[in-house]
């Protein structure tokens, strides 16, 4: 069953990118350290023209899910597809948009918006029904909330460092800090914060030790991959209920 869903996901990941020659293309960059950091490409296809292939991706997804067996092994692979298409196929035509306190485009690099426009209009954008005004107006940690949905799938932590990063499972996190919101990807070897940086002045993605904006009292981390019950939200089309005071 396991190798069924597997080969599903990978002829899905072609049907997605199927026609655009540069959707898996990558650009590096190298930091100071001479290390080499792998950037996602925007795609040759439009954001509208993006959204419509994970909208059509979410429901054969879902006619699959209900067909499954095994709903948890499903659920596993499904959040991961869903957490590598929203950091390397959606955000990517984010980079660069500018920031400001109100900004609140739902459309990249025309306008500006604000950290949690920009989480909660990504999130939005791949599928997830959601109020992304009535999220973003939130607290960081009410937006982490929302889409964690339960206390379970948070994680939270005062004294952060490198060592307690790396002690988060791998994947895809909506993170809250003090006054700031984004996304954190965990990967075996290093640690990067997306988000609308208003240091640097617009929607970014930078290492987490190289980022100014994450430094915070308090870091509440909510899960995005692992988390089923958003991902069943997602297939769904069922409305994400935004938490508020």
């Amino acid at each position: 069953m396991l190798n069924k869903i597997l080969s599903f996901l990978i002829f899905l990941s072609f049907f997605i990118s199927c026609g655009d020659a540069s959707f898996s293309k990558e650009t590096s960059k190298k930091t100071e350290e001479g290390k080499t950091d792998v950037v996602p490409k925007v795609s040759n296809i439009t954001y509208g023209e993006m959204k419509e292939k994970i909208d059509d991706l979410r429901l054969l997804l879902n006619k699959e899910y209900i067909a499954s067996a095994n709903k948890k092994t499903f659920l596993d692979s499904t959040s991961m597809v869903f957490s590598s298409f929203l950091v390397d196929s959606l955000i990517p035509y984010w980079y660069g948009t500018p920031w400001t306190f109100t900004g609140h485009t739902d459309t990249p690099n025309r306008g500006e918006v604000a950290c949690g426009y920009f989480v909660s209009t990504t999130l939005k954008h791949m599928g997830l029904n959601l109020n992304r005004y009535k999220m973003a107006q939130q607290a960081s940690k009410l937006e982490v909330s929302t889409i964690a949905l339960t206390a379970d799938n948070v994680t939270f932590m005062s004294n952060i460092s490198l060592e307690n990063i790396s002690k988060l499972d791998e994947g895809l996190y909506v993170v809250g800090l003090d006054n700031h919101v984004g996304y954190i990807l965990r990967q075996p070897k290093v640690t990067y914060f997306i988000h609308s940086d208003y240091v640097s002045g617009g929607v970014i993605r930078q290492r987490i030790e190289e980022a100014p904006a994450f430094q915070s009292q308090v870091y509440y981390f909510g899960k995005i991959t692992d988390n089923h019950l958003l991902i069943k939200k997602w297939l769904k089309g069922e409305k994400v209920k935004v938490v508020v005071p």
